[in-house]
């Protein structure tokens, strides 16, 4: 199907009519004197679709809403005068002449402070107070994040691929925080969460109601969550000594630099586990608990080996955490465990869930501090690297 042949396609999945059927469509394009609407719902988004991927240039560079805006405009025109050839280039002209840019996107930020300084950069973050951000963003007090998001061309990707940045500023504090119950809370938008004090913030209030086993009622509930605001400018945080490096790797990976494939997975573990901490579902956590271990310690075996994952992951866990001989039991018990809960869950099984995931994430934490700084691991590049120290300890019998 050539261009011309996508968009007769489209406009056939459109009619003129009363302003009746254009309140009941899902899209309609009303004028003075006449109404055209959408009168077969799944050959225009059908169209839509074929239209947005006919050019890899054009789905490369712009969202499907920036595509489809520029589409519906145009429909109307195309409409009214009729059958007739489209060119590819001359309709998306005003698309394809544009240039890539650097965007910065700020965003309010909730559940971080900043002690004795204005302002603050990690890395591609900035910080800082709302009252200094030059133009309309919030008329309430509080602080601010910002990342560039560099060469692309339609501001809405760069203010998607900024959200997934702020989320991953929040996954990777709590992961460096080490910090397993819960109660740090960091969120980016409007609006922001009540502030008690420089230092503490308002989340919500619980209200529960018990009622005994004959319906007569027990007790009720009522509960303010406080928490700690992260001061994210100290050095714990922002020069952390175990963890510093994955401010640079988060950095390489939202500005596209490349990362070799250590470096890749470290910075992508320590996301999932900072995930896994900050999900308030016991099946998500322990789910990105199994995805952590996946993305730092899998390979591309294929038939070589027929043990489960579970099994083959452990064995390359224990070899960079475990010291001795029971612990390396322990341990690889435990990771097994945690993949049988794992299996229970994806699975669709009733074996109880507890929080024993827990464990391994604070584990896996000390592995990413082994593998960033032990210089044991110095020279890693390549999971094929780890799976041959592996096999070398293995093999060497006294």
């Amino acid at each position: 199907m050539n261009f011309s042949e996508c968009i007769s396609q489209l406009l056939s999945s459109t009619e003129y009519g009363s302003r009746d059927q254009a309140l009941k469509s899902v899209k309609n394009w009303a004028g003075q004197d006449i109404i055209l609407y959408v009168s077969n719902v799944k050959l225009y988004f059908d169209s839509l679709e074929n239209i947005y991927k006919f050019n890899r240039t054009i789905s490369s560079r712009f969202s499907r809403e920036t595509v489809f805006n520029l589409i519906n405009d145009q429909i109307p025109k195309l409409k009214a005068e009729g059958e007739g050839n489209v060119e590819f280039e001359e309709f998306f002209e005003t698309l394809l002449s544009l240039v890539p840019r650097n965007f910065r996107i700020t965003s309010p930020i909730s559940g971080i402070r900043l002690d004795g300084v204005t302002e603050l950069s990690i890395p591609p973050y900035k910080f800082g107070y709302l009252k200094d951000v030059e133009g309309p963003i919030s008329n309430e007090n509080g602080h601010y994040i910002s990342v560039e998001i560099r060469n692309l061309y339609d501001e809405k990707i760069a203010i998607s691929k900024a959200e997934n940045a702020f989320l991953d500023f929040a996954r990777l504090i709590v992961f460096i925080s080490g910090k397993l119950d819960g109660s740090i809370r960091i969120s980016t938008g409007l609006p922001l969460m009540p502030s008690y004090s420089h230092e503490l913030m308002y989340v919500n209030t619980s209200s529960y109601q018990v009622i005994d086993e004959r319906g007569g009622w027990d007790s009720s509930y009522f509960s303010n969550k406080i928490i700690d605001k992260i001061p994210v400018n100290i050095d714990f945080f922002c020069k952390n000594k175990d963890f510093k490096r994955l401010w640079e790797l988060n950095d390489g990976m939202i500005n596209g630099s490349k990362l070799n494939d250590i470096d890749s997975r470290v910075i992508n573990t320590a996301l999932a586990l900072g995930e896994s901490a900050l999900t308030t579902s016991k099946k998500n956590s322990i789910i990105y608990t199994c995805i952590s271990l996946e993305i730092m310690f899998s390979s591309d075996e294929g038939a070589l080996f027929q043990r489960s994952i579970g099994e083959k992951i452990s064995d390359l866990f224990v070899f960079v955490v475990a010291r001795d001989k029971d612990s390396r039991l322990k341990l690889s018990k435990m990771a097994k465990d945690v993949y049988a809960m794992r299996s229970a869950i994806v699975h669709g099984g009733n074996k109880e869930l507890t929080d024993k995931n827990l464990e391994i994430n604070s584990l896996m934490r000390t592995a990413l501090s082994e593998i960033l700084n032990n210089k044991k691991y110095g020279r890693l590049k390549s999971i094929g690297d780890l799976i041959e120290m592996l096999k070398e300890a293995q093999n060497s019998y006294l």
